[in-house]
């Protein structure tokens, strides 16, 4: 018998979780009617009738708030909308419920009872509010679910980034190359080429080699993640709403409120005859904050952020069941057994989803305060990701001008020198402009041109040409952009038989600058190998980074030339 597949096991949880929260609504609804179920057949009927309805209608309010009103108002940023669609929809139940009890008495012409709308010395809008204030807890406490997995997403999401973090950051600590001596190596070589041209080969060789062992033999490989997923930081720092529940400034205001609206909730018992219910009234409000208060700073960080789920649920669940047991009127035990253990379930499962309200409102705060993090960490990471980026382009050109000069050492000394001293003055400019967030677009040229010049002088058939609009002259653009495209250009190029060449256009149109490289390639090359390498797949990334996919960059082989066609803003 096969096994079942993860996608069956989580259609199965998912439908075992919304039958769940259906049963757990069905006694919030039951709790609403018991206290004044009356003994006629027909009226109980009726009021069933009642319970199962306002339990569909909860229903459907939960699933549209999970799967259509979070991911299109809270998760976009709209939260005056979201709040707006929560009380619009609390107020629809409030009134459903005042409808149902107004309609029972009417149409069965029964005495108001003790509990209820309608019941005789009740203040009409302290239970209204009472009754909002449940509801409208109790539809946040829906989201529970929702606020737990994106939580547990967004604490992933910052491990993930700072050990992102740590590795580009040995990344560029190892791949940092100490320019002073290697610029001190290129001037002692320029000094013994003529005399001593062996000697100098070795001593390039053997600089060669170190770099390499620096840059690509290190126990700390390159293990970026990927940042492609772009995370909508929804609790970005202009939102007020966001601020007044995260923030550390307006701790005491937040719990004012809270204990404005747990005295609103107990304030439903108030009966403006019996003075004596003052003292229930603050009772029941002492229980209810000491309940959400032991939630919040005790059970919360103790049990749920240590992972310790089962144990959160089981203490609140009897802490509950203690406060209702204490609390539970006088006047319901003598009850029928049956009336009394509704009540007592609908109560635990009432005040329950409060405290989840109170548990959802807690997680939406870190979830907010995570997102943030994470909306300064990817700013962090994706800065030092870049200068790393940018540095592993300087060791692709250095090498590859460091076998040009060794070439010229063994078939011309004397010109071998005038190119150390020019591959110095390119590498000085490199490090420089490394340094910089923008480097002038025509220092950018002319380091492509002094780079194409030495490649003219190590190769018989070669030429290039370079062409840019006057338009461009003062523009500036991320330093070292284009020298990979280059590169990869005079190295496909290259044919000892055949005359090659390079040819680069810049040109500038409607603040969009449009670079394209043209190289021609061997008819018969001995070996078949794919276009590009390390260079172009650290620009292209680079270039994700920089614009965030808006450029645009085409890379095409033809039978006789290679093309490359980059666009971006600048």
């Amino acid at each position: 018998m096969p096994k079942p597949t993860t996608s069956f096991k989580k259609r199965v949880a998912d439908i075992v979780r919304n039958v769940c929260m259906v049963v757990l609504l069905l006694f919030v609804a039951l709790g609403q009617f018991a206290v004044v179920m009356p003994e006629l057949e027909i009226v109980r009927t009726f009021i069933i009738f009642q319970i199962l309805l306002l339990t569909i209608l909860f229903s459907v309010a939960t699933f549209l708030n999970i799967y259509q009103i979070i991911p299109r108002f809270l998760l976009r940023g709209k939260y005056v909308s979201y709040i707006g669609i929560l009380v619009g929809i609390t107020v629809f139940f409030v009134s459903i419920q005042i409808m149902f009890e107004w309609t029972t008495l009417k149409m069965y012409q029964l005495p108001p009872g003790d509990y209820g709308f309608f019941a005789k010395n009740n203040i009409f809008i302290l239970d209204f509010l009472s009754t909002f204030i449940c509801y409208l807890i109790s539809l946040i406490a829906t989201s529970l679910l929702v606020f737990i997995q994106h939580w547990r997403k967004s604490g992933e999401r910052i491990r993930e980034l700072e050990q992102t973090g740590v590795r580009v950051e040995l990344e560029k600590a190892r791949s940092k190359i100490d320019s002073g001596a290697l610029f001190d190596i290129l001037d002692k070589v320029a000094s013994i080429v003529v005399s001593t041209p062996q000697e100098a080969i070795g001593m390039l060789m053997e600089c060669s080699k170190s770099l390499r062992r620096q840059l690509y033999e290190s126990e700390y490989r390159q293990d970026f993640s990927t940042l492609t997923e772009k995370t909508k930081h929804t609790f970005r720092e202009p939102y007020p709403v966001v601020n007044f529940l995260i923030e550390k400034r307006y701790r005491l205001a937040r719990n004012l409120l809270m204990i404005i609206a747990v005295c609103v909730i107990g304030s439903a018992n108030i009966d403006p005859h019996q003075p004596f219910s003052l003292v229930g009234f603050a009772t029941i409000t002492g229980f209810f904050l000491m309940l959400g208060y032991l939630n919040v700073y005790v059970l919360l960080p103790f049990f749920f952020f240590k992972n310790r789920m089962i144990l959160y649920f089981t203490t609140i669940t009897l802490l509950v069941f203690v406060f209702i047991m204490i609390l539970l009127p006088s006047d319901l035990i003598n009850e029928r057994f049956g009336i009394q253990g509704i009540i007592i379930i609908s109560n635990i499962v009432q005040i329950g989803f409060i405290q989840a309200g109170i548990t959802a409102i807690v997680l939406f705060q870190h979830w907010a305060r995570n997102e943030r993090h994470i909306g300064q960490l990817e700013a962090v990471t994706m800065q030092a990701e870049l200068e790393q980026l940018q540095n592993q382009i300087n060791p692709h050109f250095l090498f590859n001008m460091l076998n040009n000069i060794l070439v010229l050492i063994r078939e011309s000394p004397e010109e071998a020198v005038v190119i150390l001293h020019k591959m110095s003055d390119m590498l000085k400019y490199q490090y420089h402009a490394g340094t910089n967030r923008e480097a002038l677009l025509n220092d950018e040229i002319h380091f492509l041109t002094d780079f194409l010049n030495l490649e003219k002088i190590r190769r018989d058939h070669f030429e290039f040409a370079i062409s840019t609009d006057e338009r461009i002259k003062d523009k500036s653009v991320p330093p070292l952009l284009f020298i990979p495209f280059v590169e990869n250009a005079v190295k496909h190029s290259n044919d000892t038989v055949n005359l090659s060449y390079v040819r680069l256009n810049f040109s500038f149109t409607d603040d969009k600058l449009f670079f394209c490289c043209f190289n021609s390639k061997p008819l018969n090359p001995q070996k078949k190998t794919a276009y590009g390498g390390l260079g172009l797949t650290n620009i292209k990334r680079r270039l994700e980074l920089l614009y965030d996919g808006n450029y645009s960059l085409d890379i095409r082989e033809e039978e006789t030339t290679y093309i490359v066609q980059l666009k971006i803003k600048i």
